[in-house]
């Protein structure tokens, strides 16, 4: 794998850990 693949794989789970925990403490309230 390249290193590119790592950082955008990195990015992509980034993104979506953020969008998940916004989605819930909105949800949650």
């Amino acid at each position: 794998m390249k290193k590119i693949q790592w950082i955008m794989m990195v990015l992509i789970v980034l993104l979506v850990m953020q969008g998940a925990k916004a989605q819930g403490s909105s949800s949650s309230d």
